[in-house]
């Protein structure tokens, strides 16, 4: 079976899964004109589709943001020993029950599954300015290695697919010289601006370390 998603119907699949195609998400770009996205993370609970169920059934899972290909992981299987945590009572035993929940980050060093680097593509090659939409693809290709399929889990397929975007460190200091032309106090001004750069450390150089 072959699948090309092309209408919207599958934000409201509880789950779905295809032999070989792809499946693509339009991801909305809010971010304010003039900032910069650093760096993009999504997340989604996904594995092989196999006759059946079957833990031994590599598929290699393409990943694509706006048609450039950001790299491939190779799922394992199809999982069916136990039953999913979140599986509903009338899923059928015999049927996969759960898929692994893999986190795909883009930054300035490169792309990264679960930390671990799968390819030098980086933020800066897929035109994330403002006011570009992102297109998410996940792809098994039909001239791969393993073509094991692609089973998504998750309410409407999509609501494990959590986006990230992260505004660069000169944003925050544009917003610092925002605040200093407002009519704040200089303790609410402070108070905001610390808070900002915690969030920004946190949250950006803290991921970028621990890939």
């Amino acid at each position: 079976m072959t699948c090309v998603t092309l209408t919207i119907d599958h934000f409201n699949a509880d789950i779905m899964w295809f032999t070989k195609g792809y499946v693509e998400y339009v991801i909305p770009n809010l971010i304010p004109r003039n900032q910069k996205i650093t760096q993009l993370s999504l997340s989604a609970e996904i594995s092989s589709e196999a006759p059946g169920i079957d833990n031994n059934w590599p598929s290699d899972i393409s990943f694509y943001i706006n048609d450039t290909l950001v790299g491939t992981w190779t799922s394992p299987g199809d999982y069916g020993d136990v039953r999913g945590m979140f599986t509903p009572e009338w899923w059928p035993q015999n049927w996969n029950q759960y898929g692994l929940l893999k986190l795909l980050v883009i930054n300035h060093k490169g792309t990264f599954i679960d930390g671990l680097k799968i390819s030098d593509i980086t933020t800066s090659e897929l035109n994330l300015d403002y006011p570009r939409t992102i297109r998410f693809r996940i792809a098994v290709e039909e001239d791969s290695a393993h073509v094991g399929g692609l089973t998504i889990f998750g309410k409407a397929s999509v609501t494990m697919i959590r986006t990230l975007l992260y505004p660069s460190i000169m944003n925050l200091l544009t917003l610092k010289k925002t605040l200093n032309n407002n009519k704040m106090t200089a303790e609410i001004k402070t108070a905001v601006i610390l808070l900002l750069f915690y969030l920004y450390y946190h949250f950006y150089e803290g991921s970028a370390k621990r890939l």
